[in-house]
């Protein structure tokens, strides 16, 4: 699908160092799955400053919405991030796709788990609202790696949804806790086979999705493979240049 031009509706922080972007289709037809990607473009008044190179971001909210969210860290580092930071609402960005096969295919009733690192998190807020806005018949569980509660995204909405639905858990750990300015009293260390093999319920039914960092997302399929998950069962998006 040709690029398109959008509205910026709402910037807001949603972790340190991160914000997230809901763009009003402002009447144009996109269609995509949960779990898909799209191509975003800085507005024309910003490419000269930032350049006019696109990235990649998946999708955030479910197709059902008024809007498309997409969310992101906020890195020094890179100009085109540094662009997006500089929008105002009202500022019209484009955006293309969607595009992936990082997508629920699995029969309903059967048990998912999403393993999200970081900022991977974004595909899987989008199958959950998804899933939960429908009915549908999945069992959720979501393990979300953060060093701290400060960086993890959504993290407060992620908490009042799985209080409120009986379908969705929520397994929230910290790998640097100490670091907070807050205490932290949930569950800390990284997602390794030993982690997984205590939190995760009859493993051999379930489906797992993983995404994040491509270091976090090696270790947590390497992790798998030593519970003896058989592969078919392991579906993985690697975050690069997040």
């Amino acid at each position: 699908m040709s690029k398109f031009a959008v509205k910026l509706a709402e910037k807001r922080e949603v972790a340190r160092d991160t914000l997230s972007f809901e763009l009003d289709l402002s009447g144009n037809r996109f269609e995509f799955l949960p779990g898909q990607f799209l191509e975003f473009y800085l507005p024309d008044n910003l490419t000269p400053n930032y350049g006019q190179n696109a990235h990649a971001f998946s999708i955030a909210s479910d197709p059902g919405d008024e809007y498309v969210c997409i969310a992101t860290r906020i890195r020094k580092e890179s100009s085109f991030k540094q662009g997006m930071r500089a929008m105002q609402p009202g500022d019209q960005p484009h955006i293309a796709g969607a595009h992936g096969t990082f997508t629920m295919d699995a029969p309903e009733g059967t048990p998912l788990v999403f393993v999200a690192g970081g900022i991977g998190v974004t595909p899987f807020r989008s199958m959950i609202r998804h899933s939960l806005q429908r009915d549908m018949q999945y069992p959720i569980l979501l393990i979300c790696s953060n060093r701290t509660p400060e960086d993890a995204p959504f993290l407060r909405e992620l908490q009042d949804l799985a209080d409120a639905q009986a379908n969705f858990q929520l397994l929230a750990t910290m790998t640097r806790p100490e670091m907070s300015r807050t205490k932290w009293n949930g569950p800390v260390g990284h997602v390794d086979a030993t982690f997984l093999q205590k939190n995760v319920r009859e493993p051999g039914r379930v489906e797992y999705y993983v995404a994040g960092p491509p270091r976090f997302v090696a270790s947590v399929c390497n992790a798998l493979e030593t519970l003896k998950i058989p592969r078919e069962r392991v579906h993985s998006e690697e975050f690069v240049g997040y």
